[in-house]
């Protein structure tokens, strides 16, 4: 039975140490040049693979609308979207030590466009610098656990363009939600 157990765990982290691996060989991938069929939630998924060390901290909840959105897209740029968007969430959440972090993803398509929706309960932005947030070279990471250089959001938001979209940010106390809308293609 220890045996069994044993074989168990070793597959078990075999197949997410591929996941991994698959992950970050997607994350690599060329620039805009290289568009395929890509599920959109397959990108998402992969992006939370990347950052499990930093989500085991709080709760993700996901709510997909679909089990496979598709666009025609390179992976590698939707998934450095999802990770800035995701991880962002995760760094204000955990520096601000909020009781009972939580992000939540939500995916849905309409007719026309894939709507993303990454949603954190963290202490909001502060409207003095919702302006500033996709400038380059801005950050509010300057102190503490998290150091930013001011290029995430700024790259979001570049290559959510390039797809003819548009990201923005809602905010208040207590919460904080960054809106992707792409055309579907």
């Amino acid at each position: 039975w220890n045996i069994g157990c044993t074989f168990h765990d070793i597959l078990t982290a075999s197949h997410h140490a591929v996941d991994v691996v698959q992950a970050v060989r997607s994350l690599g991938a060329q620039g805009g040049e290289i568009r395929t069929r890509v599920n959109v939630i397959h990108t998402i998924q992969r992006a939370l693979t990347l950052l499990e060390p930093l989500t085991r901290q709080l709760t993700v909840e996901t709510e997909f609308s679909q089990n496979e959105i598709l666009l025609t897209a390179n992976e590698g740029e939707l998934m450095r979207v999802w990770l800035n968007l995701i991880k962002n969430a995760c760094e204000v959440l955990l520096e601000a030590k909020i009781a009972n972090p939580m992000v939540s993803i939500r995916v849905r398509q309409s007719p026309r466009h894939i709507h993303v929706h990454i949603m954190d309960n963290g202490p909001g932005i502060p409207k003095e610098i919702e302006d500033k947030l996709f400038q380059p070279n801005f950050t509010t990471k300057k102190q503490g656990h998290y150091i930013g250089m001011g290029l995430g959001l700024t790259m979001v938001q570049k290559i959510v363009t390039e797809y003819r979209g548009r990201v923005w940010a809602e905010s208040s106390p207590g919460t904080t939600t960054f809106k992707v809308k792409i055309p579907n293609n």
